[in-house]
């Protein structure tokens, strides 16, 4: 991907050398363990790490953006939320989020990407009057196997429930503050 953006051909061959001849050790307590091997991946906390994760997930991220499909907002389409490796996409309707989902087992086949469908998980929005939805139940939707529907996940550390409340994630701050305050 660098060398197709003309980046220099000698920072590209620097940054191949670096990263693959990584060494790490595991230190815990006062034991610190033999030195292994770290064949690939960026380094936790390095400064070029937020980089090259954003330019390697770059063409994911404009595929779906680019779609047109998702919530519009105005004039703007809101489809994806992403912060580093976890991403949030939003759709109005099933077949919207079948498609974004199939553009994105595409574009990750392409970029040599996994999708771990073990923490990909789908939530439906329940609307504030029960009468204005349209449907209850929904087709499972499909990546390399079928994905989970549940009715409340996490994100960046604040909990997402599909009626929209956010007394559990107010609830989990006020027990962690109280914990702090009797520690």
């Amino acid at each position: 991907m660098l060398l197709n953006d003309s980046l220099n051909f000698y920072c590209i061959k620097l940054l191949v050398f670096w990263y693959s001849n990584q060494m790490a050790c595991v230190r815990w307590r006062n034991s610190t363990s033999s030195a292994f091997h770290i064949g690939n991946g960026t380094k936790q906390g390095g400064v070029l790490s937020p980089y090259l994760f954003t330019y390697y997930v770059r063409d994911i991220i404009s595929s779906i953006v680019n779609c047109g499909v998702g919530c519009h907002v105005g004039e703007y389409c809101m489809n994806l939320f992403a912060y580093a490796d976890n991403m949030v996409l939003l759709a109005p309707a099933w077949s919207a989020m079948q498609k974004m989902l199939t553009i994105l087992k595409i574009v990750c086949t392409k970029c040599d990407f996994v999708i771990n469908t073990q923490k990909t998980v789908c939530m439906v929005v329940n609307p504030k009057c029960s009468s204005k939805s349209l449907c209850v139940s929904f087709p499972q939707f499909a990546l390399d196997q079928k994905l989970e529907f549940v009715t409340s996940f996490k994100y960046l550390g604040h909990v997402f429930v599909n009626n929209m409340s956010d007394s559990v994630d107010i609830e989990k701050e006020m027990r962690n503050i109280l914990h702090d305050v009797t520690c």
